[in-house]
């Protein structure tokens, strides 16, 4: 059993922050995809998943990964943790 949450600590820009719908914050969001579109046009990316909230409640999820699916695995699960942390 866990007792003390472990801080997971990754490089800048590597994790999404996802935000609320209702959140004015939107500017942020199309910063943060436009990064990582430079990132990918660059050839820096080997991985990358999206998971997208629309305002009508649905919701679309995306990935494509090279050789780094344990990394990429592993930068989702330390997202969840700072989600449930943050909210």
């Amino acid at each position: 059993m866990i007792t003390k949450p472990v801080e997971l600590v990754t490089q800048k820009n590597s994790v999404v922050k996802l935000v609320p719908k209702d959140s004015s914050d939107k500017d942020r969001m199309v910063e943060i995809l436009e990064a990582a579109l430079e990132r990918a046009k660059a050839g820096e990316l080997t991985g990358i998943a999206i998971v997208t909230d629309y305002e009508d409640g649905s919701s679309i999820r995306y990935a494509g990964f090279n050789n780094n699916n344990y990394t990429l695995v592993g930068a989702i699960e330390a997202l969840k943790v700072s989600l449930f942390r943050d909210s």
